[in-house]
């Protein structure tokens, strides 16, 4: 690859804020697009009568979907196509799920969603961790997680707000077919440089990706699992929040209120990000503090507490952990090891998800602390290997 294997700093340098600011822009159009709709898909299954388990275990299905994915699908796409393509196939596949959605909803229709979703989930996922790790500046990984991050969520601060307006208004079919356009143009800025060759990277098996991961990255795997419980209740809170608050219009404004605060957050906290001790282990106490008052959000007052306390803390400790994350799997092997990564996390979400599956059946919504109390429990996992252990 170009930006990994020149020696020249001055001519790294210049190469790698031409890559961020082509990601940059890319991420812009993309997040706007999620922004309007895509964060509002699993209250879209929930009101077209979709049980609670039935999504949880679409959520499940979606994971081992994307592990399989990562596994015989991107890593070979990677090494074939290049970087830039991989994410035109990803974001084109991604495109077909929202078309998919805005469909008459059926069985057929909700199988091609899944596919969709889950491999174009599987190779943008593989395809942009493997690409921060090789692209971004050592030095400056941190503060450029935060800028594409602060990026994000200052789209968001409008974007959910007039994303729920215009479903109430149009439709959630529409809407859908807004975010096809917006997702294929998202990838123009991707190529006003060429596509960078990737080469000296060790194309290990597919196993061995993951034996590779787990016996030389060991720490950082455990707290990849910890990760993954981390997210156990993605699919179960926002439908959670919509259902106290009982509105869509209030839950994008929440949303918005939500991402607002996380740019301030972000643009406080982001310089510190590459000096990312203090700023995780900050996050990470702030998130367990959030979901012990998640415990009691049986009213809406207490659940948009617990959300906003939720989502101000996240940034605090994603954000380091994945700059450290990038750093320490940067080398020869960095695209086997970002698979290894990609599947241990897809594995034990969704076998964690399918755990919770018959408490979900049997209890519904009283099994709500039981995704937090894994969420906790995955939280404790990260902060006991600590990000000093990348």
């Amino acid at each position: 690859m170009h930006l990994y294997f020149q020696y020249h700093n001055q001519y790294i340098h210049r190469f790698a804020n031409t890559e961020m600011l082509e990601m940059f822009a890319f991420q812009l159009v993309k997040n706007l697009a999620i922004g309007l709709i895509g964060i509002f898909v699993p209250i879209f299954l929930y009101q077209q009568g979709i049980s609670i388990t039935i999504i949880v275990l679409l959520f499940a299905a979606r994971g081992l979907i994307h592990m399989f994915t990562a596994l015989f699908i991107a890593r070979p796409l990677i090494f074939h196509i290049g970087f830039k393509h991989s994410f035109l196939a990803a974001i084109i596949i991604s495109a077909f799920s929202y078309l998919a959605l805005s469909q008459n909803m059926s069985t057929s229709w909700l199988t091609i969603w899944l596919l969709c979703e889950a491999i174009s989930h599987g190779i943008y996922s593989t395809d942009f961790n493997s690409y921060m790790s090789l692209c971004a500046d050592k030095n400056k990984t941190g503060r450029e997680i935060a800028f594409l991050s602060i990026l994000s969520h200052t789209i968001n601060i409008v974007a959910p707000f007039v994303g729920a307006i215009l479903i109430v208004s149009l439709g959630f079919p529409i809407m859908f077919k807004v975010a096809c356009f917006l997702l294929i143009f998202s990838t123009v800025p991707l190529f006003f440089s060429k596509e960078t060759s990737i080469t000296n990277q060790k194309r290990l098996s597919a196993m061995l990706c993951v034996k590779y991961f787990w016996q030389k990255k060991r720490k950082v795997a455990i707290s990849t699992i910890g990760d993954a419980l981390d997210s156990l209740s993605h699919p179960f809170w926002s439908i959670y929040v919509y259902f106290l608050l009982g509105g869509i219009t209030l839950f994008g404004s929440l949303l918005s209120f939500v991402s607002f605060l996380q740019v301030i957050v972000m643009y406080i906290s982001g310089t510190n990000y590459d000096k990312h001790k203090s700023t995780f282990r900050l996050g990470i106490n702030g998130g367990i503090l959030a979901r012990c008052v998640a415990l009691f959000a049986f009213s809406a007052p207490i659940a948009v507490a617990s959300d906003i306390l939720i989502n101000l803390a996240g940034p605090l400790y994603t954000a380091p952990r994945a700059a450290a994350l990038y750093n320490q799997l940067r080398g020869e092997e960095t695209i086997s090891m970002i698979v290894g990564h990609e599947t241990i996390w897809n594995l034990f979400n969704a076998a964690a998800l399918l755990v919770l599956v018959p408490f979900i059946y049997l209890l519904g919504w009283y099994s709500f602390p039981l995704f937090i109390t894994g969420v906790i429990a995955g939280k404790f996992i990260i902060k006991s290997q600590g990000i000093g252990a990348y």
